[in-house]
């Protein structure tokens, strides 16, 4: 069974806050405000629950997560930049079905970071040298090919030059 998605609720009335909170508090966990949850949670939120298009009062660390979309965001009642918007009289299980979709989206979104950075680290392992850090004989062999392609496709900025140099008892 899946973990419950981890939500913040942050809205400009409380009475709306205590709603969405008995909304989603049986199927995620929930905390009202970036303070309560920062206190109960560890990490960033899975979801944002929003009246408010200004997400700015959240903590400086949230904003890279944010802006890649490793935080899900709803929007209730506004027009925005949000994963999901919805109308300002939606009914509890919409809000409820947003919030599973959105974690659901954040959750595949944060997979495939994490696939990106595995994928850049192993090229880099796959093309450097682990020592010096200098490209190895397998990103000689990529880039001299590339530049003899620019040079026959007469690439004006094609320029190709090659110097060896022995270097005694260097291992």
């Amino acid at each position: 069974m899946a973990t419950p998605a981890s939500i913040l609720i942050l809205a400009s009335d409380d009475q709306l806050c205590d709603a969405w909170y008995r909304a989603l508090k049986d199927r995620a966990s929930v905390a009202i405000g970036h303070d309560l949850f920062r206190s109960t949670h560890a990490g960033v939120p899975e979801v944002i629950v929003t009246d408010q298009l200004t997400l700015e009062k959240l903590p400086a660390d949230w904003a890279l997560p944010l802006r890649h979309g490793e935080i899900g965001v709803v929007v209730v009642g506004e027009k925005g930049p949000a994963d999901v918007v919805l109308p300002a009289d939606c009914s509890e299980r919409e809000l409820v079905l947003a919030c599973q979709l959105t974690a659901q989206i954040t959750h595949l979104r944060q997979q495939l970071v994490l696939a990106e950075r595995t994928e850049r680290s192993l090229r880099n392992m796959a093309y450097r040298d682990p020592l010096t850090g200098l490209a190895n004989r397998r990103r000689w062999d990529q880039q001299l090919v590339q530049r003899l392609e620019l040079l026959r496709d007469g690439n004006p900025n094609a320029v190709l030059g090659v110097a060896v140099i022995d270097l005694d008892l260097f291992k």
